[in-house]
C-alpha cells in the first residue's frame, strides 16, 4: 500500500513538472496563430445602435471578479425598461459551491453613445429592491454580519439559508420617497456595470467563408461595464471597458453551462462541475480569439509565445482605435523571462528586458516625433509601420511603457467544453500602477487560445477545430515510448491500489 502511494505521488509530480507539456507543443491540429488573430480582427459581427437588450442573458462560464470573487449571472431585461438580475456568488473558481445570491429589481434607461469607449452605449439605472439568499448556514452568518456592518442592528436573530431577505428597498410615490434602505453594500453587488453596455450579433452570412468557424452559429452577446480592480472604488467608478459577455438564452444550444445558469434562480443557483486543476502548461503559442477591451476605451489583440526549453517568453500587443480591432494604432513587442513567485501556484513574475514599438498610423508617428521627452526612442525618427527598439531609452513615456521592468502576474490554464486549451493572465489594473508597484492581480482577464505558428507547409489559414487538449506525437520516438510506459504504470497502480 505504501509502495502504491509512493508511485502515485511520483506519477502526479512527474506529470505536473511539465513532462506532459513536451508532447503538446507541436499539435498540428491546433489553429494557426495567424488564423486566430485574423478571426479576432475580422469578426463576423454587427453592433446595432442603440442596442436591443431585451431578453434573458446568462454567463457562459464561471466568471472571476477582483477580490477574487467567482460569479454566475442571469440577467433579464424587459420591454418596459425594468429588469430582474440574479447574481450568484461562489466559494470556488469552478462555481461548484454557491455561497449567496443577489436578486436585483429596477429600471434601466439607455443614454447616448459613449465618448470614452467607442461602440458602447451609456445607461442609467435605478434599483428598487435587492434581496439576498444565503445557501449554507455559514454563508447566512457571513451575509448577516455584512448587512449589520452596513445597517447596525438590522439583523437581530440568526438568518437561515435559502430564505430571501431584503437588503435594499427604494420606493418613490409622486414626489415622496416612501421607502429608502440600503444595507447590501458589502455583498458584492457592483451594479455600476449597467452604466455601459454593448450588444454584438454574430451573423452566419458574414462567416460563411470560414466553414470551420464556430461563428457560423447565430449568437447575441451582451457586454456590460467593467468593475474597478480596487474594490473600494467600485461604487464610484463609471465603466470604461467591458466584462466577459453574457449570451442571450435564445442561442445557448451549444453551451451546457448557459442552460444550467438559465434554469437557475436566486434560491436555486447552478452548480457547475468542479473539474481538476490541471498543471500549468505554458510551452507554445497563445493568441486572442476576439478583439479585447481594456479600461478607458483601449482595444487590442495579444500573441504570446513561451519557449519549450527555458523560461523565455515573447509577447506582441497590437492596439486598435475601434472595438472590432480593424484600425490599428500601434504595436508593442516585448521579450523577457518569467519565474514562479511562491507561495501561490498562480503567481509569476515576468521580467521585461527588451521592447520594440511600431506606430501603425501616421497620427501616432507624428505625435511621437513631436514628443519633447527623451524617453521614447530616437527623437524625430518615427515612421508609420517602422519598428524601433525603445529599450535604450528605458521604454516610451508617451505611451506609458517602461523597460526593464518586472510585471507581477497570475496565470491559469484549462480546457473548455470543446476540448480546446485556454490560458488566462491577470486582469489589467483599472488605474495604472506606478513602476515598481507591488500589487498583483486578484482576478483573471480574457482567455487566450492555444495556437501554432504559421508554416509554409500549411494548406490554408482557415481556423481549424480546437483540439488543444489532445497530445501530439513527440518528435523523439523513444520519449513517446517512455511516456506511454510511465502513464501505463501509473494507471495500473491506480487501479490496483486499495
Amino acid at each position: 500500500m505504501r509502495f502504491s502511494a509512493v508511485i502515485l505521488v511520483a506519477c502526479a509530480s512527474w506529470l505536473a513538472e511539465g513532462h506532459l507539456a513536451d508532447n503538446m507543443v507541436h499539435d498540428t491540429g491546433l489553429p494557426t496563430c495567424h488564423a486566430a488573430l485574423h478571426q479576432a480582427t475580422h469578426p463576423p459581427i454587427s453592433a446595432p445602435m442603440p442596442p436591443d437588450i431585451r431578453g434573458k442573458w446568462v454567463s457562459t462560464s464561471c466568471e472571476t471578479r477582483p477580490g477574487p470573487q467567482y460569479v454566475l449571472r442571469a440577467y433579464n431585461f424587459h420591454r418596459d425598461g425594468t429588469f430582474h438580475l440574479a447574481l450568484h456568488f461562489y466559494r470556488d473558481p469552478h462555481c461548484a459551491h454557491p455561497a449567496h445570491s443577489l436578486a436585483a429589481h429596477g429600471h434601466l434607461a439607455l443614454g447616448r453613445p459613449s465618448w470614452v469607449t467607442p461602440g458602447g452605449t451609456e445607461a442609467e439605472y435605478t434599483l428598487s429592491r435587492v434581496e439576498v439568499v444565503a445557501h449554507t448556514h455559514r454563508d447566512a452568518a457571513m451575509v448577516a454580519a455584512a448587512v449589520n456592518a452596513s445597517c447596525p442592528g438590522k439583523v437581530t436573530k440568526p438568518w437561515k439559508p435559502h430564505k430571501a431577505h431584503t437588503v435594499l428597498a427604494y420606493t418613490e410615490t409622486g414626489n415622496h420617497v416612501t421607502e429608502d434602505e440600503d444595507c447590501g453594500r458589502g455583498l458584492g453587488g457592483a451594479w455600476h456595470e449597467l452604466q455601459l453596455l454593448r450588444v454584438e450579433e454574430t451573423s452566419p452570412l458574414k462567416a460563411k467563408k470560414d466553414p470551420s468557424s464556430s461563428s457560423l452559429r447565430m449568437r447575441r452577446e451582451l457586454f456590460l461595464g467593467d468593475l474597478h480592480t480596487d474594490l473600494s472604488k467600485q461604487d464610484i467608478y463609471r465603466p470604461t471597458g467591458y466584462q466577459q459577455p453574457l449570451l442571450n438564452t435564445k442561442y445557448v444550444s451549444d453551451c451546457a453551462v448557459c442552460g444550467l445558469v438559465g434554469r437557475s434562480n436566486e434560491r436555486s443557483p447552478a452548480h457547475l462541475h468542479a473539474g481538476p486543476d490541471l498543471p500549468l502548461l505554458l510551452a507554445g503559442s497563445w493568441a486572442s480569439h476576439r478583439c479585447e477591451t481594456r479600461p478607458y476605451g483601449m482595444f487590442l489583440t495579444r500573441h504570446i509565445v513561451f519557449s519549450p526549453t527555458d523560461n523565455d517568453w515573447k509577447m506582441t500587443f497590437r492596439y486598435y482605435h475601434d472595438p472590432e480591432c480593424s484600425r490599428p494604432s500601434f504595436t508593442l513587442a516585448a521579450h523577457g523571462s518569467y519565474a514562479r513567485a511562491a507561495p501561490s501556484p498562480y503567481a509569476y513574475d515576468f521580467h521585461v528586458s527588451r521592447m520594440v514599438l511600431t506606430p501603425d498610423d501616421a497620427d501616432l508617428a507624428n505625435a511621437l516625433n513631436s514628443y519633447k521627452g527623451k524617453e521614447c526612442g530616437r527623437p524625430g525618427s518615427w515612421e508609420t509601420g517602422k519598428p524601433q527598439d525603445i529599450t535604450p531609452t528605458g521604454g516610451c513615456q508617451a505611451v506609458g511603457v517602461r523597460v526593464p521592468v518586472v510585471e507581477k502576474e497570475i496565470l491559469r490554464s484549462g480546457v473548455d467544453e470543446n476540448g480546446g486549451m485556454w490560458l488566462a493572465l491577470g486582469q489589467t489594473a483599472t488605474t495604472p500602477l506606478q513602476v515598481g508597484g507591488l500589487a498583483r492581480p486578484t482576478s483573471w482577464g480574457p482567455q487566450l487560445i492555444r495556437c501554432r505558428h504559421y508554416s509554409p507547409q500549411d494548406i490554408d489559414n482557415n481556423l481549424q477545430p480546437m483540439v488543444g487538449a489532445r497530445t501530439a506525437y513527440s518528435a523523439a520516438h523513444n520519449h513517446a515510448q517512455s511516456l506511454f510506459s510511465i502513464v501505463f504504470l501509473c494507471l495500473m497502480v491506480a487501479i490496483q491500489a486499495p
